[in-house]
């Protein structure tokens, strides 16, 4: 019925899209597909579910691991990010360069995506 119903709001549009036409594209009832979902707007969210999650599951997308791996490849990102910075910069002349930890340069989901930081600029150029 969600994918029937996916199929009529991208074709048809929301408003124009009845539930007896999901029902008669999902090969259904109308009666099943109110007992199933009970409004229109309650198919539209599964449909929303489903496109956006990925499936119906009732878990928040931020509390799913998938999000959490993310959160943690950013963080991890934004320390090596920074640490680069604070070792490249002229005023840490002189002072031992702290050592990358494992967690720096491992290499996650998004390590295909990631970009060196842009290099310091000199005492008095702009960029």
């Amino acid at each position: 019925m969600v994918l029937a119903a996916r199929e009529k709001f991208e074709r048809d549009g929301y408003r124009p899209t009845t539930i007896a036409a999901i029902a008669a594209q999902a090969g259904v009832s109308a009666e099943s597909v109110y007992k199933g979902f009970g409004t229109k707007a309650a198919l539209a969210k599964a449909v929303f579910d489903l496109a956006l999650a990925g499936d119906d599951e009732p878990v928040p997308v931020a509390e799913r691991p998938s999000m959490q791996a993310m959160r943690d490849e950013t963080r991890i990102a934004c320390r090596s990010s920074s640490m680069l910075r604070i070792t490249t910069h002229p005023s840490s002349r002189g002072r031992p360069k702290p050592q990358p930890s494992k967690a720096t340069t491992s290499r996650g989901p998004l390590a295909s995506i990631r970009q060196p930081p842009p290099p310091p600029l000199r005492h008095g150029w702009r960029s």
